[in-house]
């Protein structure tokens, strides 16, 4: 399960670096700031953006 986690996540992590033209660390970093600015999980938002 949490392989599986990490590679969604990784894959968000790249969706997001693209939509804001910013490279990866930042993007993760984005992540986790949302992540804990709505009270989600980093797996909850990953799967957020993977949906959309």
């Amino acid at each position: 399960m949490v392989r599986a986690h990490w590679a969604d996540t990784h894959r968000a992590i790249g969706v997001v670096a693209v939509k804001e033209e910013m490279n990866t660390d930042d993007a993760l970093a984005l992540m986790r700031a949302q992540a804990f600015a709505t009270g989600q999980t980093l797996a909850e938002l990953t799967a957020d953006i993977l949906r959309t």
